[in-house]
């Protein structure tokens, strides 16, 4: 009956987006919002509210060329629902095919800048220092498109073999020290 009259209900955790003969019209906020089909208006898709997790992982070396596996999890939203969120959920809708192939992008292109002049052991000591340089950066592409990133953990990880051989240099080490 709701699509007769024009009625439509944006759900919560959603944008909704509206277009008029093919052109973009409006972003609905959640709620019930008048949508005249019968005036070419109809919704064409929505922009997702909730926390987004995304789980990333890639291989690169350091400056002293050890192979280093880097986790990074990232947490993001859509999130502008005031000032001009209209025009960011038309950018998050029709610019971005997929936010998180470009957040993933962006995330990978930033481990690969950083990581690789920094030695290993400065790498695993500083990763905080790389998470936010790397955070820094993926919210100034994001934020015009509307989005928030929340959170951003990097790990490193040392290839298996160059991890034996600290291990096996840490356990040496301890056993040579006087007691």
């Amino acid at each position: 009956m709701g699509q007769v009259l024009g009625c439509v209900r944006v759900q919560e955790p959603n944008v909704a987006i509206m277009e008029k003969y093919g052109g973009f019209k409006n972003a609905l906020k959640p709620g019930c919002h008048y949508v005249p089909w019968c005036c070419g208006c109809n919704i064409v898709g929505r922009v997702p509210l909730s926390l987004q997790p995304l789980d990333i992982r890639c291989e690169t070396q350091t400056k002293d060329n050890v192979s280093v596996t880097v986790h990074a999890s990232v947490q993001y939203r859509y999130g502008a629902l005031e000032g001009c969120y209209k025009e960011k959920a038309k950018n998050a809708f029709y610019n971005i095919t997929s936010a998180k192939t470009k957040i993933r992008v962006r995330i990978v292109e930033g481990i690969g800048e950083i990581v690789p002049k920094r030695d290993l052991e400065d790498a695993i000591e500083k990763k905080n220092e790389i998470s936010s340089e790397v955070e820094k950066e993926l919210r100034l592409h994001m934020n015009d498109d509307g989005y928030e990133i929340h959170s951003l953990i990097i790990d490193i990880e040392p290839d298996v073999k160059v991890k034996r051989e600290m291990d096996d240099e840490y356990a040496g080490n301890k056993h040579n020290s006087p007691v």
